[in-house]
């Protein structure tokens, strides 16, 4: 569990230098931002706020009732902690990937930008 914690503090800091850079390039070079790439990041963003903060909390808690002492938890209680755990923990794999797959869209989008006209001859202004 605690390196799944800093698994998602990676996340955050990739995910801020993302948009720094996005919004640098914007301001800076002033370029246009590509609404399909920065929607891309904003979503891969989101998702993984949505994972680190809101899906590990209760996977955490889950996982501290299943392999809890047995004085404090009943073993119903164990049985649907784990129950719910597997559930979620799938619910935070799938996530996961979804996550991996943008990242790889993400990757290609940037590494192979549309063909945008960066030079322009000089006949092209002579008409």
């Amino acid at each position: 569990m605690a390196v799944i914690s800093r698994y998602f503090v990676l996340h955050y800091w990739c995910a801020s230098i993302a948009l720094v850079h996005q919004l640098a390039e914007r301001f800076y070079l002033g370029k246009e931002l590509n609404k399909l790439n920065f929607g891309l990041l904003v979503g891969l963003c989101c998702l993984s706020l949505l994972n680190g903060a809101g899906l590990q909390s209760r996977l955490r808690t889950f996982h501290a009732i299943e392999y809890g002492r047995s004085e404090v938890f009943s073993p119903v209680q164990k049985a649907q902690a784990h129950r719910s755990f597997r559930i979620w923990h799938g619910v935070s794999y799938g996530l996961n990937l979804l996550v991996l797959g943008g990242l790889a869209v993400y990757l290609w989008r940037m590494a192979n930008p549309a063909d945008s006209l960066r030079f322009v001859a000089a006949g092209k202004f002579r008409s």
